[in-house]
Order: C-alpha cells, then structure tokens, then sequence
C-alpha cells in the first residue's frame, strides 16, 4: 500500500486494503472499531459478525468515517469526493517513550449512550469509554505540543456505574 506524501492514500486498491485491515490482517491482536455509517454508528469490536457488517457496508458504500484500532496502531479512513481515503495508520510508541523526550498523556471519553444503541443490538457488548492516546512532544525552545493522538481501545461498561 502507497501512502502518498501527506500521509493520503487513494489508490484503486484502498477497498482491498480495507476488507484486509476489517479481517484483521494488519494486527497481531483483536481490534476495535468506530465506524460512522449513513443512518448511525457502529462501535465494537473484533469479531465474524462485525468484520461481515463492516465489509458489507463497504461495499454498499455506507462508511463515512471508519476508525479501526487497537494497543499497536489506528487506521482511518474517511469519505473525500465521494470516495473513500485512507489514512497513513498512526502507531502507538512504545511505553518506554519518556527516553525519546515524549509525554504520554491518556485520556478516557465516555461514549454517549445514543450512540451504543446500534452496535449494542448487533454486539451484545456495552463499551462505556474510548481510551486515547496523546503523544507530546517539545519544539526546539521546549514548548510542549501534541505530535499525535491516536485512538487505543473501548472499556466495556454499564451506564450508571
């Protein structure tokens, strides 16, 4: 897969290299997705059931922003044109980051629980938190910036915890 420059990929090979990123492929562990169709969105994770929605709405051109990712890296991809893009996918640094003049900041979002409707009815599963990672990094006169923030797994959960 060729990632052009400014880290974009449009090929005509994008679809392929999605159906592998859904099927696991590019992962040595399980996976979590969120994924923004046309009429609602998906949040879950790695299983036959979700692999089969996601490809079928890739193929039904459904996907207005798909976000698959877990402790190794992120792969995102967004609808540009009307067509889908993919994204360089941003990997996370290794724990040992402090050695590289890196912060590691991580952040938990509670997922609203409108938008775990869906994937509650097709999962079974009720994911409560989105866990990011934040990447700092310091210029050249030691101001502090955020490099990257890249999303690293769901929590499951029940509301009123």
């Amino acid at each position: 897969m060729n990632h052009l420059e400014n880290g974009v990929s449009v090929s005509s090979d994008i679809d392929t290299f999605i159906h592998e990123i859904i099927n696991g492929d590019h992962f040595t562990a399980r996976y979590f997705f969120i994924v923004h169709l046309l009429d609602g969105v998906l949040v879950g994770e790695q299983c036959i059931q979700a692999q089969e929605m996601l490809i079928k709405a890739l193929s039904v051109n459904e996907i207005i922003e798909l976000h698959i990712f877990n402790e190794e890296k992120e792969y995102f991809a967004s609808r540009v044109n009307g067509q889908l893009v993919l994204y360089k996918p941003l990997e996370h640094k290794a724990e040992t980051a402090e050695e590289n003049n890196t912060r590691v900041i991580t952040r938990n979002y509670i997922i609203e629980k409108a938008r775990n409707k869906d994937s509650e009815k097709h999962f079974n599963k009720h994911f409560k938190k989105l866990v990011v990672k934040e990447y700092v990094e310091y210029d050249e006169f030691y101001l502090a910036y955020v490099d990257k923030t890249v999303l690293f797994k769901l929590e499951e959960g029940n509301y009123g915890e």
